[in-house]
């Protein structure tokens, strides 16, 4: 089964980051193989956009959302392509500096949503480049 996954590690740079900026507990956001454990998403470990398997210093909380595993086949047309690190110096800047290729965590999953038709957020308001991994959790869309 297919969900996301909302993710913290507390002793890692990026995640101490992106937690101080967005005032929030969680810092990354992904997709995860329930059956396998394994994850795919965007990180800053040299890999960028690609599958992982879970990093056991990791606190995680699954999500069920529908459609996931449609929002996963299109996010892994980006497989392969680098983080976004200049996205999260915007993010402490507070400036819109989307990478023309690659991306970060959070932008990859409201992507990939919004790519099917199902926008998690109302990005009509409130664009992707303003949110944070955590705000995956204001869906309606999660289940219980």
């Amino acid at each position: 089964m297919i969900c996301l996954y909302l993710s913290t590690e507390t002793w890692d740079l990026v995640s101490a980051v992106i937690r101080w900026v967005s005032l929030c507990a969680e810092s990354h956001v992904g997709f995860i193989d329930t059956s396998t454990m394994m994850t795919f998403s965007a990180k800053a470990d040299g890999k960028g956009i690609a599958w992982r398997k879970l990093n056991k210093r990791e606190k995680i909380l699954i999500l069920k959302v529908p459609r996931c595993d449609e929002a996963l086949k299109v996010a892994l047309t980006r497989e392969g392509e680098p983080y976004g690190y200049l996205d999260i110096l915007g993010m402490i800047l507070h400036r819109n500096w989307l990478p023309m290729k690659g991306a970060i965590c959070d932008v990859l999953v409201f992507w990939a949503f919004q790519q099917i038709g199902q926008p998690l957020l109302n990005h009509k308001y409130i664009p992707v480049e303003h949110l944070y991994p955590a705000h995956v959790l204001l869906s309606q869309l999660i289940e219980d």
